[in-house]
């Protein structure tokens, strides 16, 4: 083999396996967002909304936003441990790598925070429901 034709071997192995890479890590970050018991979460809550009626109704309600605001948190902790994972490149620890990852993990831990502030304030709206309701 040639040089040239080495360096075109790495180059083309380089980018097939940061593309598969990319690839994977892209897939793995929409799984949480396609989960069936997250739906079936919503549906449940949906349902405990429209029947809600009295003190009890609305504090199970909060109790369930408390509970995704949590889920929330948890997942910015984690999108922000990503993003400080990809803010260092595995090849000797040299800040700065080219990918847009760090920046998707940092936007992903902004969401998920403002998700979980939400859901607190939706607790407390039911929380004060439960306050005035039979």
């Amino acid at each position: 083999m040639t040089a040239t034709t080495n360096r075109r071997m790495y180059c083309n192995g380089r980018t097939r396996s940061r593309a598969l890479w990319t690839v994977a890590v892209v897939g793995l970050l929409m799984l949480p967002l396609h989960a069936s018991p997250v739906r079936a979460a919503d549906d449940d809550l949906s349902t405990m909304i429209e029947k809600a009626k009295t003190a009890a109704d609305h504090e199970a309600i909060a109790a369930q936003y408390e509970k995704q605001a949590a889920e929330a948190k948890k997942e910015a902790e984690t999108h922000r441990k990503m993003e400080k994972s990809y803010s260092v490149s595995a090849a000797g620890g040299v800040k700065g790598t080219a990918t847009a990852l760090p920046q998707h993990c940092a936007a992903l831990a902004k969401h998920y925070d403002a998700l979980a502030q939400e859901y607190t304030t939706l607790a407390a709206a039911h929380r004060d429901m439960a306050k005035t309701a039979k």
